[in-house]
């Protein structure tokens, strides 16, 4: 295959297991993707069935691994459908295909659907959550929890006040165990925020440019890429679909680049990407 040019900022209309080829070692460092789920989008792309969807991902992921630096991660939001009445293995497949390549397989977070998909019911309820994968190469990946904090439901400051007044007193409470981190988030005035859990609770919807079929929502990426990435690093999405990713790394001010099969979906993108600015407020 003779490359094309890959340019940050811009989508590449293409197949990822071969464009992923001409990127070069360890020149991304961050991956957030939804790769197409197990037949389930035949009118877009060529249908993967169940039972050869692990063989098919395995090269990609092994290329994935290539290209990404030691401190990156890998972010995939992927999903069992049904087949026969059941639902089939293959994402565990690919988990275990995956640390059988050397990935470290760190923590499965939960996308909870606010307004999933309304069914009757049948053997079956409706989809409310999705499971979001992180896999890194190493251990000692990038990891910013202080991006991602949260105004807490709770008046921390008050309570840090109350432990500190009581602590010098006696011994009976939790300030006697951590009275540097009460205090230091005292001084540094963070104390009315609270690090989130790994569920996390985002509407479904489509962003209103987007013109693929299952856009996630733009919060879900932009989520992991103020945790796992710094500004001015690479964040690559070799399944862009509607150019969600990239979307939101080009606002976080990282590079960007993007791959994708369909090229109504790359033209699409590529329009979008050209009016977003880095916005220097975001972590």
């Amino acid at each position: 295959m003779r490359c094309p040019a890959i340019e940050h900022g811009k989508i590449v209309h293409g197949d990822s297991a071969e464009l992923l080829k001409c990127l070069p070692d360890e020149s991304v460092d961050l991956i957030v993707t939804s790769p197409p789920y197990a037949t389930m989008r035949d009118g877009y792309y060529s249908g993967i069935s169940q039972d050869k969807y692990a063989s098919w991902f395995l090269p990609i992921a092994g290329e994935i691994k290539r290209v990404l630096s030691p401190k990156g991660s890998f972010v995939i939001n992927i999903k069992e459908n049904v087949s026969n009445g059941e639902r089939h293995p293959y994402v565990m497949d690919v988990v275990k295909g995956m640390r059988s390549q050397g990935w470290k397989w760190i923590d499965t977070y939960v996308w909870y659907k606010q307004n999933p998909h309304p069914i009757k019911p049948a053997r079956r309820l409706k989809d409310g959550y999705e499971n979001i994968y992180h896999f890194a190469k190493n251990l000692d990946f990038t990891f910013n929890p202080e991006n991602v904090r949260e105004p807490s439901k709770r008046n921390m400051c008050d309570y840090y006040k109350k432990s500190i007044a009581k602590g010098k007193e006696g011994w009976g409470n939790t300030y006697s165990m951590y009275p540097d981190t009460f205090e230091k988030h005292l001084k540094s005035g963070s104390c009315d925020k609270a690090y989130p859990s790994n569920v996390l609770v985002m509407a479904v919807g489509q962003r209103k440019k987007a013109i693929h079929p299952a856009s996630f929502p733009e919060k879900l990426p932009a989520f992991f890429i103020k945790l796992m990435s710094n500004p001015g690093d690479v964040v690559l999405d070799p399944f862009a679909g509607g150019g969600t990713t990239n979307v939101a790394a080009k606002k976080a001010c990282r590079e960007t680049i993007g791959f994708d099969l369909e090229k109504n979906f790359v033209t699409s993108a590529n329009k979008e990407l050209r009016n977003v600015a880095c916005e220097a407020k975001v972590s």
